[in-house]
C-alpha cells in the first residue's frame, strides 16, 4: 500500500480484493475506532478472497487479523466504544425513542427484549424500568450474554418464547451477504404479533448512503414487505438508526430484491441485502 494512503473502511471499498496480499505493516498498532474500521475492512476482504478461492490473499488477511489481536481485540475496542464516556451506546437512542412512544411500551407491562450482538450488560436499554433482557452474541464476553448465532436460534414454539422488542445494532453488516435476507425474515419470527412489537435496527450509514445497490427507500420497502412501519429514524455521517413497529403479522410472499445498481461511481461500496420471501 503506498505511503500515506489510508485503508478504506468496509463500507467504502469495492468487491475487488486484488492486492490484498500487500498488507500494511502498521495495523498492529491500531486501537479504538481505527482498529474497528480496519477489522471490518479485513473481514470483508477475507470473505471475498474465500469466495473467489484466493488462498494466498486469504492467508495474508488472516495474518493481519492476528496482528490486530483478532476478535478479542475487536470486541475490547467495541466495548470501549459503548462506554457512556465515549457516547457510543446506540441503545441510548432506543431508550429515548421508547420513552416517547407510550403506545409501544405501556408502563404496566413487562417488556421482553432480545438484544442481538450484545457486548455489555449495563447499557441503556438494560437499565430501562420494566425490561427483561435476553442477550446473545457470537462470542460472548460476559456470563449474562448467551453465546449464540442468531440464525441458529430455533424459532419460537410458543408466544412465551417471543419478544416485545428486538435490538439489532451493527449486526447485519457482519452477516454474510447470502444470509442477510434470511436474517431479516428470522427476526420477524421472534416478535409478538398483534402487539405493536418493535425492532431497533442500526447500520453504518455508508451501507445505505454510499452503497451501489441499496438506499434508504429500498431498505424501508424491504421492512414494509416484512410487516414493519418506520416510526422513528435518525441518520448521522456514521450511523443510521431506525425504530420499526411490526404492524402486520404476515410477511409479503413472492418478493425478490435483486442486485440492481442504484448509484454509479467507483467510490461506492457494494453493501446489499438479497431478500427473497
Amino acid at each position: 500500500m503506498p505511503k500515506g494512503t489510508k485503508a478504506k473502511p468496509i463500507t467504502q471499498r469495492g468487491r475487488n480484493h486484488v492486492g490484498s496480499t500487500k498488507r500494511s505493516g502498521g495495523s498492529a498498532g491500531l486501537t479504538g475506532n481505527k482498529l474497528i474500521r480496519r477489522y471490518h475492512t479485513l473481514q470483508k476482504d477475507l470473505a471475498a478472497a474465500r469466495r473467489d478461492g484466493d488462498t494466498v490473499a486469504a492467508n495474508a488477511i488472516d495474518t493481519e487479523l492476528e496482528g490486530l489481536g483478532g476478535l478479542e481485540a475487536y470486541q475490547a475496542a467495541s466495548i470501549q466504544g459503548q462506554d457512556k464516556r465515549f457516547g457510543g451506546d446506540s441503545s441510548k437512542e432506543l431508550v429515548k425513542w421508547l420513552s416517547e412512544e407510550p403506545r409501544i411500551v405501556p408502563e404496566r407491562r413487562l417488556t421482553r427484549v432480545l438484544e442481538i450482538g450484545c457486548l455489555r450488560v449495563d447499557n441503556y436499554i438494560s437499565r430501562m424500568a420494566g425490561v427483561q433482557m435476553t442477550r446473545i452474541d457470537l462470542h460472548s464476553q460476559h456470563k449474562e450474554i448467551l453465546e449464540q448465532d442468531f440464525l441458529a436460534r430455533p424459532a419460537p414454539r410458543s408466544v412465551d418464547e417471543t419478544f416485545h422488542g428486538i435490538s439489532c445494532s451493527l449486526v447485519l453488516n457482519f452477516v454474510p451477504v447470502h444470509q442477510r435476507g434470511d436474517f431479516l425474515i428470522h427476526l420477524t419470527r421472534f416478535l409478538r404479533s398483534n402487539d405493536r412489537s418493535w425492532l431497533f435496527f442500526v447500520l453504518p450509514a455508508p451501507c445505505v448512503d454510499n452503497s451501489r445497490y441499496l438506499d434508504l427507500p429500498s431498505l424501508k420497502r424491504m421492512f414494509g414487505d416484512l410487516g414493519f412501519d418506520v416510526v422513528r429514524e435518525k441518520s448521522t455521517p456514521r450511523m443510521l438508526y431506525l425504530l420499526l413497529v411490526r404492524e402486520r403479522e404476515d410477511v409479503a410472499q413472492g418478493i425478490v430484491y435483486r442486485k440492481k445498481e442504484l448509484r454509479a461511481g467507483a467510490s461506492r461500496n457494494n453493501f446489499w441485502i438479497p431478500l427473497k420471501t
